[in-house]
């Protein structure tokens, strides 16, 4: 008698570890399911921020090429200055 209760112990002890490891599981499948949206709203936002980069870039460029503009009008002023 006494062995069936040693055995219905381990039994029991095992029964709630694999209760334990269920559990966990279906948490961590629950936070699988999540994931396709997390990685959708990754993606756009991504592409908004490489959206964002490229005005940026355009913008510096602009900048740039105005500044240019100004840096050789000033030039070519000094030059025709130092003609006369």
């Amino acid at each position: 008698m006494q062995r069936i209760y040693e055995r219905l112990e381990r039994l029991e002890s095992s029964r709630e570890r694999h209760n334990a490891l269920l559990d966990e599981h279906s948490r961590r499948l629950e936070t699988l399911e999540g994931l396709p949206e997390s990685l959708a709203e990754i993606h756009h936002a991504l592409g908004r921020l490489e959206a964002k980069i490229e005005a940026q870039r355009a913008h510096s460029q602009l900048l740039q090429a105005v500044l240019w503009l100004i840096v050789g009008g000033v030039l070519a002023a000094g030059f025709e200055l130092f003609k006369r």
